[in-house]
């Protein structure tokens, strides 16, 4: 009875306080338990490889020998930096769906295991979709994505699908129950593609790619969900 109370009231709160008081209660019971703490520890072991071979691996397709595509939108945008607006649009939107959804911890660890998926699918397409930068490519200037990925410097090539796209996207799924979060996510995932294409660093396909990418990977992991019996932990 007190798990599906914890489960009903996770995302209905009126103040801070409240918050607080859920955070505590459904953060303290999945800590009691084994469950979450396993499911855990099997996420973090799928991120080891990530973190020793993605720097190498991003290098490789920077470097190789990629298509050009002649881009019917792209050709009629003159390109501009926008990197601080891309960048603070991510991680602002990033930092309030953490927000979001750390009162409950199996949402959360679900959440990641999403974006975890998505990495793995996106870098089988940058292997499988090898493109050289647009014309008028302006780099990307991402602080974070430079320091954990990029060996300190933007990359060009580094394309197929769009991340920052399917990030957007993904955060709108991830938000899909409040009609007004979902809303406002998908706004932002159109202004998201606009300015990508205006910074021409992305082609079209790439946001397209984005899109489908990040759906595809949402229902992925809720289906895995499903088929291990972990969705009951989850707020329907």
């Amino acid at each position: 009875m007190q798990k599906e109370l914890i489960n009903r009231n996770q995302y209905s709160f009126n103040s801070l306080e409240q918050f607080m008081d859920q955070l505590k209660q459904n953060w303290g019971t999945v800590l009691k338990g084994k469950s979450w703490t396993l499911h855990v520890a099997f996420t973090l072991l799928c991120f080891i490889p990530l973190y020793f071979y993605l720097v190498p691996y991003l290098q490789y397709i920077e470097h190789r020998q990629g298509i050009l595509l002649n881009d019917f939108f792209l050709n009629h945008l003159v390109s501009r930096d926008l990197s601080p607006i891309i960048f603070g649009i991510v991680y602002s939107s990033a930092a309030f769906v953490f927000l979001y959804s750390v009162r409950s911890p199996w949402v959360l660890l679900r959440n990641i295991q999403i974006f975890l998926i998505m990495q793995y699918i996106r870098n089988v397409c940058l292997y499988m979709v090898p493109l050289a930068a647009p014309h008028g490519i302006i780099p990307l200037h991402d602080p974070i994505l430079e320091f954990i990925a990029y060996d300190q410097k933007p990359l060009l090539q580094d394309l197929f699908f769009s991340g920052h796209t399917a990030a957007v996207v993904v955060f709108a799924l991830l938000t899909k129950k409040n009609n007004y979060l979902f809303t406002a996510f998908v706004m932002i995932s159109i202004l998201m593609a606009y300015l990508l294409m205006v910074q021409h660093c992305h082609y079209t396909i790439d946001i397209i790619g984005g899109v489908i990418f990040a759906i595809v990977s949402y229902h992925l992991v809720n289906a895995i969900w499903e088929k291990l019996n972990l969705s009951m932990h989850l707020n329907h």
